[in-house]
């Protein structure tokens, strides 16, 4: 199914003109609360074209969760179920079912920390760093169908409003300790580039006619 056609069949004749009439003759439909008009149903309405849209072009039968874990370790390497979850703005419980989702499928994997044995991370296997790359390729058409009806402009537009609607600001700083953490760990397991000896060439010694001299 569509994601147009979810949408018909939430609301079959709501917009259509008899639906107008009906509701402009009914005291109680034509109070000055409407449900079409509240933010809260256009979003879940929204939200259900984008989720069909999602789950015919998604590769792998993955969820819009497991997508979210796989591309996000993909993209910054390995890191903890703690990290995860601030990075991907879910709780810690939702996290760990994802992950024990993935490692099922084969595409993760849970090892010990080398700098902190206490420490566990979610890594990548194999398998997982052949699908990432596809399943962000898909991922990219699938935002491209679910705005294809607006302009690139109006697109730019409602991205900017959606995230001051539920305050971004608060979770980029949260995404940004997250963030500061996996590059701290960078760092520590980083191997230091061994220097480059470059070996001083002696020329050889020359008398006053400009002829080397022999020993």
């Amino acid at each position: 199914m569509s994601g147009h056609e979810v949408v018909r069949r939430a609301i079959p004749d709501r917009f259509s003109e008899p639906g107008i009439i009906r509701r402009m003759n009914n005291p109680i439909l034509s109070s000055d609360y409407a449900l079409e008009d509240q933010i809260g149903f256009v979003l879940r309405l929204a939200t259900q074209f984008h989720t069909a849209v999602f789950t015919a072009r998604m590769v792998d039968s993955l969820t819009q969760t497991q997508f979210s874990a796989l591309a996000t370790i993909y993209q910054f390497g390995p890191c903890s179920q703690s990290e995860l979850s601030k990075l991907l703005a879910l709780d810690t419980a939702t996290v760990n079912g994802v992950v024990e989702r993935l490692t099922a499928r084969g595409f993760v994997v849970s090892r010990d920390d080398p700098n902190d044995r206490r420490r566990q991370t979610i890594a990548l296997t194999p398998e997982g760093a052949v699908i990432g790359p596809s399943a962000i390729g898909a991922a990219k058409e699938i935002t491209a169908g679910t705005v294809a009806r607006l302009t690139p402009a109006e697109e730019a537009r409602l991205l900017q409003l959606l995230r001051k609607m539920i305050g971004r600001t608060g979770a980029e700083a949260v995404n940004g300790d997250a963030l500061a953490s996996l590059r701290g760990q960078r760092r520590k397991t980083a191997k230091p580039r061994p220097e480059r000896r470059v070996e001083k060439r002696r020329l050889p010694a020359r008398n006053g006619h400009g002829q080397e001299e022999t020993r």
